[in-house]
């Protein structure tokens, strides 16, 4: 079976089960990611969104279906928020099925609402803490899963914050060679495609985060800094919950 018969069975299948499973509910359907722009390999994964009134009711999927279930008051409050996931599921998802949930949210103001790169950096930040911290423990396979969450991020920030819109990870690596950004889209290459060494991995971290700073180095700070003060609460609140364990009489 080819992978478009595959892909095309997958959504039949799926579009069967989410219909029995919210009968006479209003649902939407919506196929997303690189399916959607026709730009999948033979290792994508067949991304759909649901979207109703109410929470959709979505069983159990098999391992090549991601799927994210949502109301449209959800959808559009992540719109509103700039949210890119969102925006590109507006801009750029095909209707599988189509009822009022999704016309109402591809007709409201906050469709138009242009994604906040400033949130890519937060992402990126996040995701590339827990890489640094994944390389010390040894964990180089989940480490660079992670750093290809962080490169992902950091390019749809790059990208953002130049007013081009990020479209499939496929894609985005030609958009970024486009802007100039060869060595990002190099990296996004790698890192989707073949498998880093430790060594590797730990230049990508350095790579990475002289990009985020260079996007907006007060913002790479502050959220360092709140990283920084939750570690030590956190390690506070260990210290005393040890503290009231020691001084707490032995039972009898």
């Amino acid at each position: 079976m080819s992978l478009e018969s595959s892909y095309t069975l997958l959504t039949q299948e799926f579009v069967d089960r989410v219909r029995s499973a919210n009968d006479g509910s209003d649902i939407s359907i919506i196929l997303i990611g690189s399916v959607a722009r026709s730009t999948q390999t033979s290792q994508s994964d067949l991304d759909l969104l649901v979207i109703g009134k109410e929470l959709p009711i979505v069983k159990r999927q098999p391992d090549r279906l991601h799927v994210q279930a949502v109301t449209t008051e959800q959808l559009k409050e992540r719109l509103r928020a700039g949210d890119d996931f969102a925006a590109w599921c507006v801009r750029y998802g095909i209707p599988l099925v189509t009822s009022d949930s999704w016309l109402e949210i591809v007709k409201s103001p906050e469709a138009n609402t242009w994604p906040d790169w400033r949130k890519k950096v937060r992402h990126a930040a996040r995701r590339l803490a827990l890489t640094s911290t994944l390389i010390e423990t040894g964990d180089f396979a989940a480490a660079a899963e992670e750093m290809l969450y962080a490169s992902s991020h950091t390019a749809r920030g790059v990208l953002l914050k130049a007013g081009i819109f990020p479209l499939s990870r496929p894609e985005i690596i030609v958009q970024l060679g486009d802007l100039g950004q060869h060595g990002l889209a190099k990296l996004l290459q790698q890192l989707s495609y073949e498998e880093p060494t430790p060594r590797s991995l730990k230049r990508s971290v350095l790579y990475i985060k002289r990009l985020l700073i260079h996007l907006d180095k007060a913002l790479y700070r502050e959220w360092k800094t709140g990283r920084r003060q939750q570690v030590l609460a956190k390690r506070r609140r260990h210290g005393a919950n040890r503290t009231a364990r020691r001084s707490s009489p032995a039972p009898r």
